[in-house]
């Protein structure tokens, strides 16, 4: 038997952790709140975040659904399957066009493709289709999931002071997904065509917008305690958006929510390296340097046999550096470059840095080479696909 309905309501003394659930702050340590200001600095915060402005032309595909028939239409969040039948889409939406001409009139079971979207037809599938060359390009080029379902929206304005008169006041618009799901959206080969939407929980978890709670947290705004319980179905949201509604009036922010529910593809800067932090939070912060960049015991870089001195010029040794048998450069280095590949041999952390065309890659690739055929392992990161490629 189901109990009584959680009451949501904000809260000044805790602030959301990083999986969308309140969590107190003196519960976490030094190190923790220091790597979550590094973690949060990594997102941006403005309208250029489509996690709180979409863009009116963005890739949309909207349903016509109250929160009430979610459940039914999709089944669970974490069970969530949809298919879309091509033909069955196209055959309806002949049958409206050739009504329309005669000035028939269709019943609604006439009119049911299956598709509870506001767009039908020829217009949904080539949205479909638009969504799934967009967030393909994404993932072959950063490695990213970017569709969710989006299920519910608050929206707020925030007056800026003009250029001109000062009686003129220009405001902007925040529009912020409250619930997202993330989903796939495929359409598989053979068999009647057809296009399926499901949950995709290989990456990201369900959870209420982390960019919509950092945003709050940044702006000394109460943070409503959110429940687990809001991912297991659509209902709970409505509750959410009135506790975060009632944060923003406490604010002087007059806001508005709506129930909308759709899929877009929610990209924003920084997601990659967010995420990452947010994951494996407690794995970092075992690491000695990323732990002393958080406040704990300072790191000294002692001087190690082979490592670059501050008094001593690197392109006095550099050409000395490498017997043939020690030699496993695959493209050739000048001066500066040994000296890098050298200071890393010898384990110094270190930046290189240079203009481009400077030999950047080509050193990444000779430092690799040297560090593998001395039975290393090597973990190369980059955010684009792109640079991958250069090094590989």
């Amino acid at each position: 038997m189901a109990g009584p309905p959680q009451k949501i309501t904000p809260s000044k003394s805790k602030k959301a952790s990083s999986k969308g659930v309140s969590e107190p702050q003196d519960l976490l340590t030094k190190e923790e709140k220091i790597f979550r200001i590094y973690r949060d600095k990594a997102l941006d915060l403005s309208r250029r975040n489509r996690l709180l402005k979409y863009p009116e032309r963005g890739p949309k595909l909207e349903f016509d659904l109250t929160l009430q028939e979610c459940a039914e239409y999709f089944n669970t969040p974490d069970e969530l399957y949809v298919e879309f039948q091509h033909k069955k889409i196209l055959d309806v939406e002949a049958r409206r066009e050739r009504a329309e001409k005669r000035g028939e009139t269709l019943t609604e079971e006439e009119l049911d493709d299956g598709a509870r979207t506001v767009l039908h037809g020829e217009k949904l599938l080539n949205q479909i289709s638009r969504l799934q060359r967009l967030s393909a390009k994404t993932f072959k080029e950063h490695g990213l999931n970017t569709l969710f379902l989006a299920v519910g929206e608050i929206s707020w304005k925030l007056a800026l002071g003009s250029r001109g008169s000062s009686d003129k006041v220009r405001e902007q618009l925040f529009v912020a997904p409250a619930l997202l799901i993330p989903v796939s959206l495929t359409t598989p080969r053979g068999g009647a065509k057809r296009s399926i939407l499901e949950h995709d929980s290989s990456l990201y978890p369900i959870k209420v917008n982390p960019v919509l709670l950092t945003w709050m947290q940044q702006n000394k705004m109460a943070v409503p305690d959110i429940p687990e319980s809001v991912a297991n179905g659509y209902t709970d949201i409505e509750k959410v958006l009135k506790a975060l509604k009632a944060s923003f009036s406490e604010n002087m922010i007059e806001a508005t929510t709506s129930n909308k529910v759709y899929v877009g593809q929610f990209t924003y800067h920084g997601q990659q390296i967010y995420e990452d932090l947010r994951m494996h939070e407690s794995e970092m912060l075992k690491n000695e340097f990323v732990g002393s960049l958080c406040g704990g015991d300072p790191l000294e870089q002692e001087a190690k046999s082979g490592a670059i001195d501050d008094d001593e010029d690197p392109d006095s040794y550099a050409d000395d550096f490498f017997t043939p048998q020690d030699d496993f450069t695959i493209h050739n280095t000048d001066d500066s470059q040994t000296a890098a590949i050298r200071a890393v041999l010898s384990g110094r952390h270190m930046v290189i840095h240079g203009p481009p065309g400077t030999g950047k890659s080509q050193t990444i690739a000779n430092i690799i080479a040297n560090l593998l055929a001395r039975k290393k392992k090597v973990l190369f990161v980059c955010e684009k696909q792109a640079a991958l490629d250069v090094v590989y």
